[in-house]
């Protein structure tokens, strides 16, 4: 069995939990100091830094930045799924 790859990627994360028109500000999420925690490319857990990153193994690789080609592609994969 193949070791899972993790990845985490600490920067300010914004994202979405519904549609805003229908539930407003409780429909997003803000992290000033977040952590994006990715299992073999898919999203495992979003949130604060600080209490995430305890979590991860000691080999998880940390990045500082998030490129906005990642981001496209976390927006392609949900638009997919939901198709």
């Amino acid at each position: 069995m193949q070791a899972k790859r993790i990845e985490a990627f600490r920067a300010s994360l914004f994202h979405f939990l519904a549609d805003p028109l229908e539930t407003g500000e409780s429909a997003y999420e803000y992290f000033d100091d977040g952590l994006l925690v990715l299992v073999d490319g898919i999203v495992e857990v979003a949130g604060e830094a600080g209490p995430l990153l305890p979590t991860l193994p000691p080999d998880a690789a940390v990045f500082a930045t998030v490129h906005p080609q990642s981001v496209d592609a976390f927006f392609e994969a949900a638009r997919a799924a939901r198709e």
